[in-house]
């Protein structure tokens, strides 16, 4: 009998028993074929795995939960080949990738989720999101970043909704700083390359949670989020060379910001 269908098995309790026998490792294919009518959340860690032994996911077994909203895959063996599979999952709104292998050539096969919300690739080799409008919130912390990365990441035209922005702890080359200090200039010569650069942030009119901590950025950068002052209710730039000699507080004056972290 299908249990979801023959309201035997309320969405919630098919999610509560599928968390308990995932924490129990007792999880199968025949198990997850029961569930798949009805469950709309999974979290896996580490020490789980889906499938018939091994330590790898096995995506396939997955695709049989198509109501799925949310699937949290922390610190799983998944790769960009898994990505594929990952993408199937189109009721998506929350998927959570952190501390697994997957890169680029993966990360970019998710633009299939177009109801994804929240996108969490953090400590991956993820070096840009997938161009999906429908994101407003994404996290990229400890991430490696270049200079074209930066653009993708913060562009208004492919992220018009997103509301919070995690990037502490990213590391950036020198096309990645250069980048992220022409935010602070107003205007560049009309051959700049990063004329569109520039004009990133501030065209985050929704971007509410800003976290930049511990990505030595300096008090060069303090005019740039001036900018988003408007908007912002939540920054973290802790961890950074800010000398001081500009006060944030002072410099931002009355605005919608709560909560400010510089130390």
């Amino acid at each position: 009998m299908d249990m979801c269908h023959g309201q035997l098995l309320p969405e919630h309790l098919a999610n509560i028993l599928l968390d308990s026998l995932l924490q129990q490792k007792r999880v199968n294919h025949v198990q997850l074929g029961t569930f798949a009518p009805c469950a709309t959340s999974i979290r896996l860690a580490d020490q789980h795995h889906v499938g018939d032994g091994g330590t790898a996911l096995e995506v396939g077994p997955l695709l049989s939960l198509t109501r799925l909203a949310s699937l949290r895959l922390v610190d799983m063996k998944v790769g960009d080949r898994d990505c594929a599979g990952i993408a199937a999952l189109t009721q998506l709104t929350e998927l959570d990738l952190r501390a697994t292998s997957v890169s680029d050539t993966g990360v970019q096969g998710l633009s299939r989720l177009l109801r994804l919300h929240r996108l969490d690739v953090t400590w991956t080799q993820a070096t840009a999101p997938p161009a999906l409008s429908s994101l407003t919130n994404l996290h990229m912390e400890n991430c490696w970043v270049g200079g074209e990365v930066a653009l993708r990441v913060l562009h208004s035209t492919r992220f018009p909704n997103l509301r919070e922005l995690h990037m502490s702890m990213t590391q950036f080359d020198d096309a990645g700083i250069e980048l992220l200090r022409a935010f602070c200039i107003d205007s560049a010569p009309d051959s700049s390359a990063n004329n569109d650069v520039v004009k990133c942030l501030t065209d985050l009119t929704n971007l509410r949670m800003l976290s930049l901590k511990s990505t030595e950025i300096d008090d060069a950068a303090l005019p740039l989020l001036q900018s988003l002052k408007g908007s912002l209710t939540s920054l973290d730039i802790s961890g950074n060379n800010i000398t001081g000699e500009q006060a944030p507080e002072q410099s931002w004056g009355r605005s919608r910001l709560h909560h400010l972290r510089h130390k």
